[in-house]
């Protein structure tokens, strides 16, 4: 049983669907050495198999999911006795290598183990059952793609010691992600810590581990650099700047200013003035 499809590759969006489909391959199927240019990801059915990449080589097995990253070499081969059924999905787009990530599939960790998850099939046999429509395909087959993502993401089993690294540098940058996106507003560090779902301690301990700064001081400096930024490069008022980087209270947020930048903001203002004339 051999179901393929291969759409368009070069969609500069969020994510662009390359290829899909399901296989039974025979005990003599192979693929490479060979790179495409796209994220590839292979989820095995049933059966056996072999993976190849980076000077690596896996021993792939029924539950386990396995990533092709772009412009890298690879080669994957069906065992000889027991002959592995998969399917797979490929995409790009300028947040590919985010969606990898919430996967916690990278270059270090190109394989991991699932749970049981039928649903993984059902993207994939949903995004085959959508290849001949006329209207709206693009559509229907990017949401079975973010599917497939998610399924796959709850799927996981307990991560290895090594997966445990990637996950705590994950960790990171989805609080530096949570805080670029709402630092306007009147957050604080156990909000932060609540969307990603972990607690503030060990928070806090991720944030000295990865940027030697704790997330405090990250969400301090943050709205510090983007007031120096509105400060230069505006002609708002200091409390409109102020309830802009999340400070309620404009005498607090001058005390912060000058303890962190040396100056008061209004004089801040002042000396880029000059050293613009």
């Amino acid at each position: 049983m051999f179901k393929q499809c291969t759409i368009s590759r070069y969609v500069n969006t969020d994510l662009n669907v390359t290829c899909y489909g399901r296989q039974a391959c025979n005990n003599v199927h192979y693929w490479g050495p060979g790179i495409r240019d796209y994220y590839l990801i292979h989820y095995v059915i049933s059966g056996k198999g072999t993976f190849q990449t980076k000077n690596k080589t896996y021993n792939i097995e029924s539950r386990n999911a396995f990533l092709i990253e772009p412009n890298t070499l690879a080669y994957y081969a069906a065992d000889k006795n027991d002959p592995w059924e998969y399917v797979w999905v490929g995409f790009n787009g300028i947040n590919a290598k985010h969606y990898i990530s919430q996967i916690y599939l990278s270059s270090a960790c190109p394989v991991l183990t699932c749970k049981v998850n039928n649903e993984l099939e059902n993207c994939i046999e949903d995004m085959l059952s959508y290849s001949h429509e006329q209207i709206g395909r693009d559509i229907i087959l990017l949401s079975c793609l973010y599917k497939f993502i998610y399924h796959l993401t709850k799927s996981i089993d307990k991560p290895t010691s090594n997966l445990q690294t990637d996950i705590g540098e994950k960790y990171v940058k989805d609080a530096a992600m949570y805080i670029s996106n709402n630092y306007s507003s009147n957050i604080k560090i156990s909000d932060v810590a609540k969307y990603i779902n972990i607690t503030r301690a060990y928070l806090f301990r991720l944030f000295k581990k990865y940027l030697h700064t704790s997330p405090q001081e990250f969400l301090i400096n943050f709205r510090m650099e983007r007031a120096c930024e509105l400060l230069s490069n505006s002609n708002f008022t200091v409390n409109h700047i102020a309830r802009s980087v999340g400070y309620r209270d404009v005498l607090l947020f001058s005390k912060i200013f000058k303890k962190n930048i040396g100056v008061t903001p209004t004089e801040y203002r002042k000396n880029q003035s000059y050293k613009a004339y």
